[in-house]
C-alpha cells in the first residue's frame, strides 16, 4: 500500500497462479498451452489447474479497479494460449417481495484463428422456493391431483394383476400416464431440494458481507453457480414436463367426441405423413448441406450443420430471406439454390402437407357427423350425477344390449331397464341414429367390407361345387337323376313334350274359362233386364205393362 490506500494486488501473483493468494500451497506461474488441447478451444481446457481467477471489490473505487486492470494489461495476462475469459457479477435486488440474486455472465472465447466470440448468460435466482402465497395454493392443488391420478393408476394395475391381464394395462395410453406421474413426482423433489441450494446461498451471502474478503467472495460465486446450474436443469425438467402433460391433454381428449375429432385426424394422418417425410427430408438435408458448403465460409447463419438446418426451417416457414447476403458472391450459384428451393420445398412440398392435413380432417369431420360437442357433454355429465341413483352403468348396459338382438326397439330398452332416466334413453336413440346416418353416409368399415366381399366369393365357389356335382350326377329335376348320357336324352324328350302338353293345357283352361265367363256375364245381363221390366210396369203412371217369356 502506499500513503494508506489498499494495495493494488492482494498478493504479488494474483491473477497469475491457479492457488489462491490465500493458499499455502505451491504456487505455478501460467504455462504454455498443450498440442493436444488445442483442439478444445473455444471452449473450456476442462483440466484442473489452468483457470486463473482475479477478483474485484464492489466497494473498491474505480481509480483502483483502474490500476488493477492495468497491471494485468501490462503482465500479459491475455495471451496468445489464453482460450477464454469469463466475467462474472452478482448483485442482489432487495426491492422485490422476495430477494432475488441476479447472476451475469459474459464469456469471451478466443479461436487459433484470430477471432473472439462471445456469449451471455442471465440468471435469476430468487432465495425463496415459494416466492408469493398463491404459488403455495397452487402448489398444493398440483400436489393433490398427483397423489390421485397415482392413486388411480395403482388401482387400475391392480385390478389388471388381479385377473390376469397386466399387459393389458401397460399400453401406450396408460404408458404416457405414469411417465408423466414420475415426472411429476421428480419434480417436486427437486423443487424441495433446491430449498437446501437457497440456503446454502444465503449463508454464503452472509459470511461474505461479515467478511469481504476475496476467499468468501469466490466461494459465493462458486455456490451461487451451483445453484443456477441447478435452478437451470429444474427448468428444464419443468418445461419438459410441461410437453409431457399436454401429450397427455392430446390423449384425453378422444373421450370426448368433438375433441377427438383433432386427436384421430393426427392418428390418421400419421401414416400419409411418414410416407410424405421420407421424400420431404431427404431433399431438405440435402439443401441445407449445399448451404452450408455454398454459404458457410462467409455467413455465419450456413457456418454449421445445426445453423443450416435453423436456417432453411426459418426460410421455410417465413418465406423471408436475406437475398443480398446470399448472392453476394457466386450469383449464380446463390439464384439456383434459392430458385430451387423455394419453389420445390417452400411452395410444393409444405402446401402439400396441409394438403393431406386438411383432406384427412374433412374425412374424419365427415365420419364423426353430429358428435357431442363439449356443452353438451357438460349436460351429459350434469345429468349423470344428478341422477345417479337411477342411471344406468355403462357396464352393464352394454352387457345387457350385446345380449338382446341386433335390432331393439326403444319399448324393449325400457322393458329391460324400467328404471333409466328419460334422458340417458333420449341419448341412447340419439346417439344411435348418429352412427346410422353416419354408416349411410360414409359406408361400413373397409374390414367390414372385405369380410361381406369374402363371404360372398365362398358362397359363390360353393354354389359353383354344388351345380358341377350336380351335373356330373345328372340331375334334372327334383328327385329325379339319370346318371347315363343317352338316357338323359330320352327322358328330356319325355319332359319336353309333357312340358309342351302342360302348356297346350294350360291354354285350353285359360280359354275355357274366358268362355265360361262370356256365358255368365249374358245370364246375368239377361236377368238384369227382366229386373228392369218388371219394376217399370208396376211404379209407372200411366204406363204399360209387358212381360217378357220364352218357349
Amino acid at each position: 500500500s502506499v500513503n494508506g490506500t489498499p494495495p493494488i494486488l492482494n498478493c504479488e501473483t494474483e491473477g497469475f497462479s491457479v492457488v489462491s493468494c490465500f493458499a499455502d500451497e505451491e504456487e505455478r506461474r501460467l504455462a504454455m498451452l498443450r498440442d493436444d488441447l488445442n483442439g478444445r478451444v473455444p471452449g473450456a481446457t476442462g483440466v484442473e489447474g489452468f483457470h486463473y481467477r482475479m477478483f474485484f471489490d464492489p466497494n473498491a473505487s474505480y481509480a483502483l479497479v483502474q490500476q488493477r486492470f492495468q497491471y494485468l494489461k501490462d503482465r500479459a495476462w491475455l495471451d496468445d494460449q489464453s482460450t477464454r475469459l469469463v466475467l462474472k457479477a452478482y448483485y442482489l435486488n432487495y426491492q422485490m417481495q422476495v430477494p432475488r440474486l441476479q447472476a451475469f455472465h459474459v464469456t469471451f472465447y478466443f479461436s487459433r484463428g484470430g477471432g473472439v466470440y462471445s456469449t451471455i448468460n442471465f440468471m435469476g435466482l430468487p432465495l425463496a422456493t415459494f416466492i408469493y402465497d398463491m404459488s403455495i395454493l397452487f402448489d398444493i392443488l398440483f400436489v393433490i391431483m398427483l397423489i390421485a391420478s397415482t392413486g388411480f393408476l395403482c388401482r387400475d394395475m391392480a385390478k389388471a394383476f388381479a385377473v390376469g391381464r397386466p399387459k393389458a394395462h401397460f399400453n401406450f395410453v396408460n404408458g404416457v400416464t405414469w411417465i408423466s406421474v414420475f415426472v411429476g413426482w421428480f419434480n417436486t423433489l427437486f423443487l424441495l431440494y433446491s430449498s437446501v441450494g437457497r440456503n446454502d446461498v444465503k449463508n454464503a451471502l452472509q459470511e461474505y458481507m461479515a467478511d469481504p474478503s476475496e476467499k468468501k467472495a469466490l466461494e459465493f460465486a462458486d455456490i451461487a453457480d451451483q445453484l443456477g446450474a441447478y435452478l437451470q436443469f429444474v427448468r428444464f425438467c419443468i418445461a419438459y414436463a410441461h410437453l409431457l402433460f399436454m401429450m397427455r391433454c392430446f390423449i384425453s381428449l378422444k373421450w370426448q367426441p368433438r375433441l377427438a375429432i383433432v386427436t384421430k385426424t393426427i392418428k390418421v394422418m400419421s401414416s400419409d405423413l411418414l410416407h410424405f417425410m421420407i421424400v420431404l427430408i431427404p431433399t431438405f438435408i440435402a439443401f441445407a448441406i449445399a448451404g452450408m458448403m455454398m454459404f458457410g465460409r462467409r455467413l455465419q447463419d450456413f457456418a454449421t450443420m445445426q445453423a443450416a438446418f435453423a436456417t432453411c426451417f426459418k426460410i421455410a416457414m417465413e418465406n423471408e430471406f436475406r437475398w443480398k447476403d446470399l448472392s453476394a458472391q457466386d450469383f449464380g450459384t446463390s439464384a439456383t439454390w434459392v430458385w430451387v428451393f423455394v419453389p420445390l420445398v417452400v411452395l410444393l412440398m409444405l402446401n402439400m402437407v396441409l394438403a393431406i392435413i386438411m383432406d384427412i380432417y374433412q374425412e374424419v369431420r365427415r365420419e364423426a357427423g353430429n358428435t357431442m360437442t363439449i356443452t353438451r357433454h357438460i349436460q351429459y355429465i350434469y345429468y349423470a350425477f344428478r341422477q345417479r341413483d337411477t342411471w344406468v352403468d355403462h357396464d352393464v348396459l352394454y352387457q345387457t344390449v350385446s345380449d338382446m338382438p341386433q335390432t331393439i326397439s326403444t319399448l324393449e330398452l325400457k322393458q329391460k331397464f324400467p328404471s333409466m332416466p328419460d334422458y340417458q334413453g333420449e341419448y341412447l336413440v340419439k346417439e344411435t341414429f348418429n352412427a346410422a346416418k353416419k354408416i349411410a353416409r360414409c359406408g361400413v368399415d373397409n374390414g367390414v367390407t372385405a369380410q361381406l366381399v369374402a363371404a360372398i366369393h365362398v358362397s359363390i365357389e360353393e354354389m359353383c361345387n354344388d351345380i358341377n356335382d350336380m351335373k356330373q350326377r345328372g340331375w334334372m329335376g327334383m328327385g329325379l337323376e339319370i346318371p347315363q348320357a343317352s338316357e338323359r336324352e330320352v327322358v328330356k324328350d319325355i319332359l319336353t313334350s309333357v312340358s309342351t302338353q302342360q302348356h297346350w293345357m294350360q291354354l285350353t283352361q285359360k280359354s275355357m274359362a274366358a268362355l265360361q265367363a262370356k256365358v255368365d256375364g249374358l245370364e246375368e245381363e239377361n236377368l238384369e233386364a227382366t229386373k228392369l221390366a218388371n219394376g217399370g210396369g208396376a211404379e209407372g203412371e200411366g204406363g204399360v205393362g209387358f212381360k217378357l217369356g220364352s218357349e
